[in-house]
């Protein structure tokens, strides 16, 4: 590929990134606004009340004023102004209520554009058969270095990090899955990691064949609990899924190569799968070790065709288990780099747009959207 290819290649996918996160930010700003005002509301409404309660109080220490001038105040005025008051006190306590809890919700949907704009959520997706035992241990030993790691990348950055294996049918457990934690939880996951045996797919006669369950481990990777805008799928495998059009001319060949030639058994589609997580901007990078997946990673890159904001990487690596993690980090920082300049925008943006109210949020979104070219010019 020629170098204003290349060029042209990652303009299409940083703008593609650009419309998905613009999407995203107004979504989360649209909902800091109506909380914004509806705190406004509150507050006025609180400032309302207060002002009540001190006409109130200064009725109660000269009761004639309000009684009339020349009519003294009796004991039943005394105490219905007494009642009122109480109830002017126990409004302004309940208004006071409803204003810790709307900024109770302020507060949490600013944490979510927070995490949302800032954070980076990132899947090992892996085969945990026999075959794959140096690369389980790799990522054992090297699973905590990430988060520091894409610290250096992007030092405000909010990880999370999961991690989804996959054997076959017959196997078991055939699917073993920790969803996301960040630094702070990651001993569970460096445990669930020590505790994964790599075994092979051979349970019986008539079982053993080579391709895996790819499709069931794609599927649990969107049953994850994604949160962040930068989203990241890192596959390493050495066979293919099921289904025949996954298999190079070679294996095609052999008649008990696989024992689902028509595809998964449960009806999974990975290529519907593969669509589902690039509507949702994830960038796939499938870490190839034998030719074995050459067929299935065409077919996947297919998938990816028309995302226009995630990307899909192919990456022939080979038995070198001691690159897990150097490709690991570097799949992240392609796409920290390409969502960067997006972010630190959005960034200063939702920092500011609290303090300044309904209006000043309007125009703190129009005009940041405006300049990123996400608007009309009209």
């Amino acid at each position: 590929m020629s170098k204003g290819a290349q060029i042209d290649e990652l303009m299409l996918q940083f703008g593609g990134s650009q419309s998905r996160m613009g999407a995203e930010a107004l979504r989360l700003c649209e909902e800091l606004a109506a909380t914004a005002q509806e705190v406004h509301a509150l507050l006025a409404e609180n400032r309302s009340l207060q002002a009540d309660i001190a006409a109130l109080q200064q009725a109660a220490e000269d009761p004639v004023a309000v009684d009339g001038p020349f009519r003294p105040a009796t004991s039943q005025h005394l105490a219905r102004l007494n009642e009122t008051e109480d109830q002017r006190c126990r409004g302004a306590a309940s208004g006071q209520r409803s204003i810790a809890a709307s900024q109770a919700r302020l507060a949490g949907a600013t944490e979510r554009a927070d995490i949302a704009l800032k954070g980076l959520d990132l899947v090992v997706l892996l085969d945990v058969t026999v075959s794959m035992t140096p690369w389980i241990q790799a990522a054992t030993q090297r699973c905590t270095d990430i988060f520091d790691a894409v610290k250096e990348i992007h030092p405000q950055a909010i990880v999370r990090l999961a991690v989804v294996g996959y054997r076959d049918y017959g196997n078991e457990p055939r699917l073993q899955v920790h969803d996301f934690v960040e630094k702070e939880g990651f001993t569970t996951l460096q445990t669930f990691l020590g505790n994964i045996k790599a075994e092979s797919n051979f349970i019986g006669p008539g079982s053993a064949d080579e391709p895996e369950d790819v499709a069931g481990g794609l599927d649990a990777v969107t049953k994850l609990s994604w949160r962040a805008s930068t989203r990241v799928v890192v596959h390493f495998c050495d066979c293919p899924g099921h289904g025949r059009k996954y298999h190079t001319r070679r294996h095609q060949a052999r008649r008990q190569y696989d024992r689902f030639p028509d595809g998964d058994p449960e009806g999974l589609i990975p290529e519907q799968t593969l669509q589902q997580l690039a509507a949702a901007g994830t960038d796939f990078y499938m870490v190839e070790l034998t030719p074995d997946t050459d067929a299935m990673a065409e077919c996947f890159q297919n998938s990816y065709d028309n995302a226009a904001a995630a990307s899909f990487t192919r990456t022939d690596l080979g038995n070198q288990p001691h690159q897990f993690f150097p490709t690991l980090i570097k799949s992240v920082r392609q796409s920290v780099r390409n969502s960067a300049a997006f972010r630190a925008g959005t960034s200063a943006m939702c920092t500011s747009m609290v303090p300044v109210g309904p209006a000043g949020l309007a125009r703190g979104i129009t005009g940041f959207t405006g300049g990123l070219g996400l608007l009309g010019d009209d």
